[in-house]
C-alpha cells in the first residue's frame, strides 16, 4: 500500500510525530507493506524519527533539498527499501546523465547493500504525457523535452546503468541533445551573471504580509468560482458563428465579444454586493 506524505516536508512537521508514530504503527498491525512517499523538498528535522517508521519502504527526493545529506549522516534502515527520486517530475526537461549518474553511485557506495529503487521525485501527474507528440517543435528543443513517457525511460535507462549494464552509447545521446540544444538556443550571459549574484534579500518580498493584505482584492468570507472558464452563453455562439461566417469584421466581433465581457462582470459583481 502506497501512502504520499509530502507534509512530511513542512517546517512544522516535527510536531507531528507522535501522530505519525501511533498511525503508522496502527497500519502495520494490518500485515500489509506501506510504502511511504515523501517528495517536494527533504525531511530536515523529520529524517531521524520518520526512517524508523514501521514501513517497507521510504521514498525520498533527490532532486531538491538535502535528502542525500541527511542519508550520509543518520544513514538508512537497510531492511527498508529506499526509493530514489532521482528524476526531477516537476520539470519538462531529459535528465544530465553526467550529474545524475555520479549522485546515484554516490548512494549506492553509501548505502551498500540497501534495496534500491530509481524513481521520479514524485507523480508524474506534473508533467505533460508525451514529448514524441510534439510535432512543430524543433528537433534541438523536442529532443530535450521529457514528459511523463520520457521520464519513465529514463527510471529504466539508470537502473540499467547503476546495475552494471553498458548504457555508454545512451549517455552519448543524451550528451549529443544537450549539446545540439545548447547550440541552438545558448544561455543569456546576463541572465547567467545575474544569477550567480543572487542574495538571500533577493528572495524576501519588499512588503510586509499585513501591508500585501490591505491592497488585495477584498473577498467574501466563502467566495464561490467556476473551475475554468464560464461556459459560452447563446449570445457569444452567435458572435462566433456569424463572424466565423464573414458577417461580422474582427473589430465587429471583438467590439460585440467585449461588449458581452461587461455585461456578465457587472452581473457578477452586482451577485457578490
Amino acid at each position: 500500500m502506497q501512502i504520499h506524505e509530502p507534509a512530511l516536508v513542512l517546517g512544522d512537521a516535527n510536531s507531528w510525530k507522535e501522530h505519525f508514530q501511533t498511525v503508522y504503527q496502527s497500519l502495520s498491525l494490518v500485515g500489509i507493506p506501506v510504502h511511504l512517499v515523501t517528495y517536494f523538498d527533504d525531511l530536515g528535522e523529520t529524517y531521524p524519527w520518520v526512517i524508523d517508521l514501521p514501513v517497507a519502504a521510504i521514498s525520498l527526493d533527490l532532486t531538491r533539498g538535502r535528502n542525500l545529506e541527511l542519508i550520509k549522516t543518520y544513514g538508512f534502515p537497510p531492511k527498508k527499501r529506499l526509493g530514489a527520486g532521482i528524476i526531477d517530475a516537476r520539470n519538462i526537461w531529459q535528465i544530465r546523465s553526467e550529474k545524475v549518474i555520479p549522485i546515484l553511485q554516490d548512494i549506492v557506495e553509501t548505502l551498500h547493500g540497501t534495496y534500491l529503487h530509481i524513481q521520479p521525485s514524485a507523480s508524474l501527474q506534473f508533467v505533460p504525457y508525451d514529448a514524441k507528440r510534439e510535432k512543430r517543435l524543433p528537433s534541438p528543443l523536442r529532443n530535450v523535452l521529457s514528459f511523463a513517457e520520457q521520464k519513465l525511460q529514463e527510471v529504466v535507462f539508470l537502473a540499467r546503468t547503476i546495475t552494471g549494464e553498458n548504457t555508454k552509447a545512451e549517455q552519448e545521446l543524451i550528451e549529443t541533445s544537450w549539446s545540439k540544444f545548447e547550440e541552438f538556443n545558448p544561455a543569456n550571459q546576463s541572465v547567467q551573471e545575474r544569477l550567480k549574484t543572487l542574495k538571500t534579500d533577493d528572495f524576501q518580498r519588499s512588503l510586509s504580509y499585513g501591508l500585501r493584505l490591505d491592497s488585495q482584492i477584498s473577498l467574501p468570507l466563502f467566495p464561490t468560482t467556476t473551475i475554468g472558464s464560464f461556459p459560452q452563453t447563446s449570445e457569444v455562439r452567435q458572435l462566433r458563428m456569424r463572424y466565423k461566417r464573414g458577417e461580422l469584421s474582427q473589430s465587429e466581433y471583438e467590439t460585440a465579444i467585449d461588449v458581452q465581457v461587461r455585461i456578465w462582470a457587472f452581473l457578477v459583481d452586482s451577485f457578490w454586493k
